[in-house]
């Protein structure tokens, strides 16, 4: 269980480091996040292992590792968008939201879906609803870029979902061993994409010793650690406790940001976060 604690921890930094970056495009942001994480894992691998022959251990079901490494891909690249348009709390909330995804999935593959996980359902977006409601005022820009910011989180879940139930489809065929080379190919591929966006990037790059500390925090305590935390949880604690656990990762987010950055954490946005959390451990705790 302590593996899962300090999993949600650390994954609720995320959205404070990501955004007290400054002067640094996201494209940046990005690259160095995967790098950092990246070579981390890479080290940890080598050292964890006794089998060293990475290209090895990645050719088996290369596949299936190849398809859940792109959707960790992009679930880092809407993740960490989301954050430059969307309050820490709300986009880390959004991102929690994958096992509402996968009781559409469910409906739609018309697989047998108990009342609570309907009754779940209805109170993990309402209380999204009633977190986003108070901001319908903005101005129309701001609104818009808002709403991107939400879609991003949102579409961020949808891909970690995704991930998770062709995790569970082929549990057969994947051992905890394989998640280390899953996540360095995830770095590796992650870092070309970034490289990518870089060369398209135009804008003033500032690499203060505060900008630099805060891409080392994101790229190993934010990224790399919880990566390699969540598999040992996920061997040692049930999937019900660890998603559980893991749901006190946008509360601690919001409490972080309001401590950090100043974001307004009101009682109404904490009723708000509260009432879909609740919708979301009814769906996990429904057996």
């Amino acid at each position: 269980m302590q593996y899962s604690l300090l999993c949600a921890f650390l994954w609720s930094t995320t959205g404070v480091l990501v955004k007290s970056i400054t002067n640094i495009p996201i494209p940046f942001v990005l690259f160095y996040r995967f790098i950092v994480a990246g070579l981390f894992i890479l080290v940890s691998f080598y050292i964890i292992n006794s089998d060293k022959n990475f290209i090895k251990s990645l050719s088996i079901n290369f596949k299936l590792k190849l398809t859940l490494s792109l959707l960790m891909v992009f679930y880092y690249f809407c993740a960490t968008y989301s954050f430059l348009y969307t309050p820490v709390a709300l986009a880390t909330l959004l991102m929690s939201l994958s096992p509402c995804v996968a009781i559409i999935y469910k409906l739609v593959k018309q697989e047998k879906t108990s009342i609570y996980e309907y009754i779940g359902f209805i109170f993990a977006f309402t209380g999204v609803f009633l977190y986003i409601y108070p901001t319908l005022k903005f101005d129309n820009s701001n609104l818009t870029l808002f709403l991107w910011g939400c879609a991003l989180a949102f579409l961020a879940a949808v891909f970690k979902a995704v991930n998770s139930i062709i995790i569970w489809n082929k549990k057969t065929e994947i051992e905890t061993k394989d998640f280390q080379s899953i996540n360095i190919l995830t770095f590796l591929l992650a870092s070309f994409f970034s490289v990518f966006l870089i060369s398209q990037s135009t804008a003033h790059v500032t690499y203060s010793m505060h900008n630099i500390i805060c891409l080392m925090l994101l790229g190993i305590f934010a990224t790399a650690l919880p990566s390699i935390l969540n598999n040992i949880a996920s061997s040692k604690t049930n999937p019900v406790s660890n998603t559980v656990i893991g749901m006190l990762t946008p509360l601690l987010a919001g409490l972080l940001a309001w401590l950090i950055l100043n974001e307004p954490l009101t009682l109404w946005s904490f009723f708000s976060l509260s009432v879909s959390i609740f919708g979301v451990l009814l769906i996990v705790l429904k057996k």
